[in-house]
């Protein structure tokens, strides 16, 4: 990982933590869109190295006010200048299938297919009646005669995100397409729950072999085994705690299409 700060003058400098590969021409903008689990507003960067390359930005910060301050070193733009609240933002790798499947998931009855454009316009509008729900206090009626489709600005990213020339090839990682003309791309797209689930599934059997000794330890200590309980990749206790990873990027209605559909899938 490298540090950098920010390179805007008129806010106050920033850690930032970020893989070496990634440069800072690599990051052109950051996009505010729905966490796949949560559905709360988050922020990504699409990489430009041409292979779509996605990054959530993800702040953590001391557990005690003024517990802890950065100090940037040189060849940044805020050399000698501190970080005084001790926040660190990192970019870490995600799946853009995690995102779209939070974004698309929200608006699909599993039978329509939709053009894409449309699909995401209505995933807008179902993600700000959803956000208003979270917000609005039930006794209150000043939102009431809003409509969601007057509140998309609450989500202006999703759109652009989801028809970006980046994200197709993601798109068909989890949607199944039929031709049609006059669409903006010539086709149609429906989340197709087979390739979800052969996604999910192909990646607990990663991590299960991966991460075998975390998963091993944090399985042992969930159960009170002794790690030599867990001496294969396959065995229950680590798959479960694998699944439940993964599970940390998925809305609930999503989880529970994957473990209704588990006994179908694959565990080669």
């Amino acid at each position: 990982m490298s540090a950098a700060s920010s390179q805007q003058r008129d806010r106050p400098p920033v850690a930032l933590a970020f893989p070496s590969e990634v440069t800072n021409d690599d990051l052109t903008q950051l996009w505010v869109l729905p966490h796949p689990r949560s559905g709360a507003p988050a922020y990504y960067a699409i990489s430009n190295d041409g292979h779509g390359t996605l990054f959530e930005l993800i702040v953590t910060r001391p557990t005690a006010p003024a517990s802890q301050s950065w100090f940037l070193r040189e060849a940044t733009s805020f050399e000698g200048q501190v970080v005084a609240d001790g926040a660190m933002h990192i970019l870490s790798r995600i799946d853009p299938a995690f995102v779209l499947l939070g974004i698309l998931g929200l608006e699909h009855d599993g039978k329509r297919f939709w053009p894409l454009d449309d699909w995401a316009e209505a995933a807008t509008d179902a993600h700000v009646t959803r956000r208003l729900a979270l917000h609005t206090d039930p006794s209150s009626t000043s939102c009431s005669s809003q409509s969601p489709t007057a509140l998309t600005n609450a989500w202006p990213d999703i759109t652009a995100f989801v028809l970006h020339p980046m994200m197709h090839k993601h798109l068909l990682r989890i949607c199944s397409t039929q031709p049609q003309t006059h669409t903006c791309d010539g086709l149609v797209y429906r989340l197709d729950w087979s390739r979800v689930i052969a996604i999910l599934d192909e990646k607990v059997e990663r991590l299960c072999v991966g991460a075998h000794d975390i998963l091993t330890a944090q399985s042992a200590r969930s159960t009170g085994c002794s790690d030599e309980a867990f001496d294969t990749p396959e065995t229950d206790g680590i798959r479960r705690i694998a699944r439940e990873w993964i599970g940390a990027y998925l809305a609930h209605h999503i989880r529970e299409r994957w473990a209704s559909g588990e006994s179908t899938s694959s565990r080669t």
